[in-house]
């Protein structure tokens, strides 16, 4: 662990924006803050650089606080969502800047920044000016500048959030890479889950100014702790259910859908009774085409939507046991309706125990 917001309070004007939020970033390790607008990611991270200061709590970098230090005495540099770049310098200068005014001698520093630029993929553009670069370019040049300073964290405040979806990806990529490579510790705010998941060693998932979920992409995505992080992290399939029984990693579940079977994992604490909210993924209900489904979690309904999304198609299902309740399924390709369907667009559809997560019915 290289940096601790032990339970940090912020209030703007009566209004709490965070509430007691702890947190610890472990050294080395991209961490993204995800969350909708008003969750209070960018405040943890302007609180984090030294912008804005806490209300309450403590800001341990090292086991020191450094809660009142001001941002220039903090080891840690910021990328801005807008890159902050000095229109009239060179892409050189700008990168440069910080060594320059701690007085560094022109000779190194020229080595630095070269050094630098190549880093992140810029070599032999020092001369040019911001304005004649790429937004891609731009944002490598802000990132250039930050790892310049060779700081212990690198903040980025949502950087790639005015690049086109092809560049975006792009620079997932090179970002991620850029962080491997350095070995600096990497904060990123965004609010947008598939950049979260493509990126990052650990996600925390905020709401309402508290964290709601820490863990892996793979743990937040598949094992949603409540339904605020389920339906948040991308599409999912909810079903009000009844913990019906629980026979060692077995649960059994009772819902308008009929009997259904979950996988027990460590974290559950159902018990009989309780009443819970059945999550599964649109990519893990299966369409049975060959009739050698299983009988746990199967289910009969019918096509009310289909759309052709590229990589998959996306399929709507209707139950006639449940009206109102609607399902997504995902399949690979051009999936041709008619090699699953039976008389009037009906389909076997169904799921496996592992692919279930349970999550309580009432919460955020």
């Amino acid at each position: 662990m290289v940096l601790r917001l032990d339970r940090v309070t912020k209030v703007y004007n009566q209004f709490t924006v965070l509430q007691e939020l702890s947190l610890d970033v472990r050294r080395g390790e991209f961490l993204t803050i995800l969350g909708p607008s008003g969750s209070g990611k960018t405040t943890v991270l302007q609180l984090i650089a030294g912008i804005a200061q806490h209300t309450s709590g403590r800001l341990l970098f090292n086991g020191k606080d450094i809660g009142r230090l001001p941002a220039s005495q903090r080891p840690f540099n910021t990328v801005f969502q807008d890159y902050a770049l000095f229109p009239h310098m060179t892409v050189a200068d700008n990168v440069g800047y910080g060594p320059r005014i701690k007085g560094m001698n022109r000779r190194d520093l020229l080595s630095l920044v070269e050094q630098a630029l190549e880093h992140v993929e810029l070599g032999g553009m020092g001369k040019r000016y911001p304005a004649q670069l790429s937004g891609g370019q731009r944002q490598r040049v802000a990132l250039a500048r930050a790892l310049i300073n060779k700081p212990s964290i690198v903040l980025l405040d949502e950087p790639l959030s005015a690049l086109d979806a092809v560049l975006r990806r792009q620079m997932q990529v090179f970002l991620k890479a850029a962080q491997r490579s350095s070995g600096v510790t990497f904060v990123f705010v965004t609010h947008d889950q598939e950049e979260a998941v493509a990126m990052s060693d650990r996600i925390c998932v905020m709401n309402g100014g508290r964290v709601e979920q820490l863990g892996t992409p793979a743990q937040i995505y598949h094992e949603p702790s409540n339904r605020f992080v389920s339906s948040f992290m991308g599409e999912t399939n909810a079903l009000s259910a009844i913990v019906w029984s629980i026979d060692n990693d077995r649960v059994v579940l009772r819902s308008a859908l009929g009997d259904l079977i979950a996988y027990k994992r460590p974290y559950y604490a159902f018990v009989p009774g309780a009443e819970v909210l059945l999550n599964v993924r649109p990519e893990s209900v299966q369409l049975d085409v060959s009739g050698g489904a299983p009988n746990t979690n199967r289910l009969v309904a019918k096509v009310v939507d289909r759309a052709f999304l590229g990589p998959n198609s996306k399929l709507t299902l209707a139950f006639p046991q449940a009206q109102n309740l609607h399902w997504d399924v995902r399949t690979l390709g051009n999936h041709e309706l008619p090699a699953a369907a039976g008389k009037a667009g009906e389909v076997t559809a169904w799921f496996r125990p592992e692919d279930c997560a349970l999550v309580p019915a009432s919460g955020s």
